[in-house]
């Protein structure tokens, strides 16, 4: 346990310059577009995702860079430490950057309200603020935890250079995969679109839906880090 918060430790050291310019620019930009997209989504989407997503890929690109993973292995960190020590650096980054997306959502729709901007009204649209701000919240958290299990293994067998040019091809292959099945007219025609509807239904609405993706998406992002860890154990440098 000691040496995953050593590799937290010194990942979060190296990327503190980068954390503060980023979050100087989502504090304007965030709140800015809000206000002009008359709606709090765009922060609750973007920040945790681009967040996760840039200290998952520069937190590899620095290690290349200096070749620091070779002097690494030198001390006492054994790989599945930097592996998992990685993962959770990884996660307190997306779940910091969820926060503060939320207190950027929250204060946007401060600010829209008090300027009497009807779209920002949530309730007068129907919808509880909480349940817009959460929905959005676990969707995009689960989904980027979901993309970066898979990306995770990639960097670690390979290296992020490597990696970054089979990422594109997953993910399109995925996407393609995925739409030409719940296609009306794919082998699963219509079923995927009613079973969505039930689910929907069952759960309570987008709120249950997020909640959901949320397990699924630390379900696989666990399963991604032993996947990993293993890689990384029979990688030679």
């Amino acid at each position: 346990m000691s040496g995953i918060r050593a590799m937290v430790a010194s990942d979060a050291m190296r990327s503190r310059g980068y954390v503060v310019q980023v979050a100087w620019m989502w504090v304007l930009i965030g709140v800015g577009v809000n206000l002009l997209q008359d709606g709090p989504i765009f922060a609750l989407i973007a920040i945790p995702a681009s967040t996760g997503f840039s200290m998952l890929l520069s937190s590899f690109g620095q290690d290349e860079a200096g070749d620091w993973q070779l002097f690494r292995l030198t001390t006492p960190l054994d790989r599945r430490e930097v592996v998992w020590g990685r993962m959770a650096f990884v996660t307190l980054a997306v779940a910091l950057s969820a926060a503060f997306a939320v207190v950027l959502a929250l204060v946007s729709m401060a600010i829209g309200q008090w300027a009497g901007m009807e779209g920002l009204n949530l309730e007068g649209r129907g919808m509880s603020s909480w349940d817009v701000v959460w929905a959005s919240l676990m969707l995009t958290v689960g989904g980027t935890l979901a993309c970066g299990a898979l990306m995770a293994p990639l960097a670690f067998k390979s290296g992020v250079q490597k990696s970054l040019r089979a990422m594109p091809l997953l993910f399109a292959g995925i996407v393609t995969l995925v739409a030409y099945l719940v296609s009306p007219g794919g082998p699963w025609g219509t079923a995927p679109m009613e079973a969505f509807g039930r689910l929907m239904d069952a759960l309570g609405g987008v709120a249950g839906l997020g909640c959901l993706l949320l397990g699924v998406g630390v379900a696989l992002w666990v399963l991604g880090g032993a996947v990993a860890a293993r890689l990384y154990e029979s990688r030679q440098f």
